[in-house]
């Protein structure tokens, strides 16, 4: 059990796995050791999955529908992509209009708690043929702290028809970081900077920051905690931007949440 943690803090989760599965075979392991097991299943296993996705904004709504694999290569490589088809009808624009966008990412797993990627995206729609570069980091200092950055330049807006009828390309920054103190209070949180921009020129600088902190009522099954979030939305208008696509311009929204 000893050499399978070492194995699993070096990184090297196939070997891992046999050695726990290997004292599982021979011993009557602990549960914690299953629910190790488990996990790397969840984590390392090929998968394939299907989505569907509807929203109605009451004049506007769209549909989309696609899939997404992931799987590992070896003990350090990872591959994920995921390929989408939309149906997006801006009624407030008079507009329906139909796009294909997806991303393929490569991932190093440096060591557990260390991870660096790169990706390749794209979308095309009757407004914009795009290619979108990515970039992806990952680091837990600390076994309870992890640390996430993001970034993509010039990827289809997806997520408002208007957006997407409109042309609308983002660029992104995303920062995100999760802790836990004293094993029941949990702090976790999101910074994004957002660029879009329409074909006239037009554009919008975006920040988002949303911190929340919980505290773990019950730790075991069933799972309860109890916290707090925290949810800042400014979006600047250059050129007209807000008029041709009708994005919240700013928020400030709290929220009482427990799962």
């Amino acid at each position: 059990q000893d050499l399978a943690y070492a194995r699993l803090k070096q990184g090297r989760w196939r070997d891992a796995l046999q050695e726990y599965q290997e004292v599982i075979r021979v011993n009557s392991a602990p549960d914690e050791v299953r629910k190790i097991v488990s996990e790397l299943h969840e984590r390392h296993d090929q998968q394939l999955r299907f989505d569907f996705s509807w929203a109605d904004f009451g004049s506007d709504m769209f549909i989309t529908t696609g899939g997404r694999s992931r799987g590992f290569f070896g003990q350090h490589f990872e591959t994920q992509a995921t390929f989408n088809f939309g149906d997006f009808d801006a009624v407030s624009r008079a507009r329906r209009d139909q796009a294909y966008f997806g991303e393929m990412r490569f991932d190093y797993h440096v060591r557990r708690g260390l991870v660096f990627g790169v990706g390749a995206g794209g979308g095309h729609s009757p407004a914009r043929q795009i290619f979108t570069p990515a970039v992806y980091a990952l680091w837990d200092p600390w076994d309870n702290v992890r640390l996430t950055a993001q970034g993509r330049w010039h990827s289809l807006r997806v997520d408002f028809p208007q957006a997407l009828t409109e042309g609308t390309l983002t660029d992104q920054v995303q920062f995100a970081w999760s802790s836990t103190l004293f094993e029941r209070v949990a702090w976790q949180g999101e910074y994004e900077w957002t660029r879009n921009l329409l074909p006239s020129g037009a554009a919008s600088i975006g920040h988002r920051a949303e911190p929340s902190l919980s505290y773990i009522i019950h730790k075991k099954q069933p799972y309860l905690s109890l916290g707090y979030q925290f949810s800042f939305l400014d979006q600047s208008d250059q050129g007209g931007f807000l008029n041709q696509v009708s994005l919240i311009p700013r928020r400030q929204a709290h929220f009482l949440a427990g799962y």
